[in-house]
């Protein structure tokens, strides 16, 4: 809208230079007084408009009635008589300019010419004015867009320590541990909590050496917590360590803990979550 007010106003611009200009030309002629010379020039001017005029009126008539029948298009019609009304307009002004410098400006024709003066330059005051505004206008939106593109900076900047204020646990789960308290300042290697995915639960055993043989990587499991002891959960063999060890000391008897056995891990499914972390369980391994 701006650039079209802009356009706007220096036509309008033009337009009041182009009337100001006209305006002081036939005050200056008429307060010159009649010549010879301004008269033949007057005369050639008039013969020319009106010579153009009788071309136009034929060729007007002429398009007309081809246009009944279809031979010119509509737009081609309206473009002649456009030149028509304008050659009109020019042979008037013609006979105007020639009747003036020939007969002489009476005091009343040039005091009406000054007045014609004035307000053009009236008429060109107003026009800078609205051209001034029309620059000011443009401005005032560039500023304006500047402070918008700072506002959307700032809004930027607001959002991106928001979310550098917010810590997002990387996967679902249960609080089981909280390490950091609430205004405390947490680094970037810093831990908040110990979370436990309880979908996603799984079973550390140990296999006998003499047993290991039987054992392979995707064996059907089925697992029996004291918790539920009604209840049997499916899972698989996951992991296999590659070296023995010592049965660990939390086994139960000392005859058990002194024999080499392999850890495995079986992959449990606890999708409605009653089994915990910690909690013993039996394993049946499903050859």
């Amino acid at each position: 809208m701006i650039e079209f007010q802009k356009a706007n106003h220096k036509s309008q611009l033009m337009l009041a230079e182009a009337n100001i200009s006209a305006a002081q030309a036939r005050l200056d002629e008429a307060l010159a007084g009649n010549r010879e010379q301004q008269i033949e020039q007057a005369n050639a001017a008039l013969n020319k408009a009106s010579i153009e005029l009788e071309k136009l009126s034929k060729d007007y008539k002429r398009y007309t009635e081809l246009s009944k029948s279809g031979s010119v298009t509509t737009q081609s019609l309206d473009t002649v008589k456009s030149q028509l009304l304008a050659a009109e307009q020019l042979k008037r002004s013609a006979e105007e300019q020639y009747n003036l410098i020939k007969e002489g400006a009476r005091r009343e024709t040039i005091a009406i010419m000054k007045a014609g003066v004035e307000q053009a330059k009236a008429q060109l005051k107003g026009a800078e004015a609205l051209a001034f505004q029309a620059r000011k206008a443009e401005c005032d939106l560039e500023s304006l867009k500047r402070e918008i593109e700072v506002k959307k900076s700032d809004v930027d900047l607001i959002s991106n320590k928001l979310s550098d204020s917010i810590l997002s646990a990387p996967e679902d789960g249960i609080i089981i541990e909280k390490i950091s308290e609430t205004s405390e300042v947490v680094g970037t290697a810093s831990s908040v909590a110990i979370l436990a995915n309880l979908k996603d639960v799984w079973v550390r055993g140990y296999i006998p050496e003499e047993d290991m043989g039987k054992i392979k990587i995707g064996h059907k499991a089925q697992i029996i917590s004291d918790s539920y002891p009604d209840k049997t959960y499916n899972g698989y063999v996951s992991y296999i360590s590659p070296e023995a060890e010592f049965t660990p000391k939390n086994v139960q008897t000392k005859r058990e803990r002194v024999k080499l056995v392999y850890r495995v891990k079986i992959n449990v499914d606890n999708s409605s979550q009653e089994l915990k972390l910690g909690m013993p369980v039996d394993v049946k391994i499903i050859l």
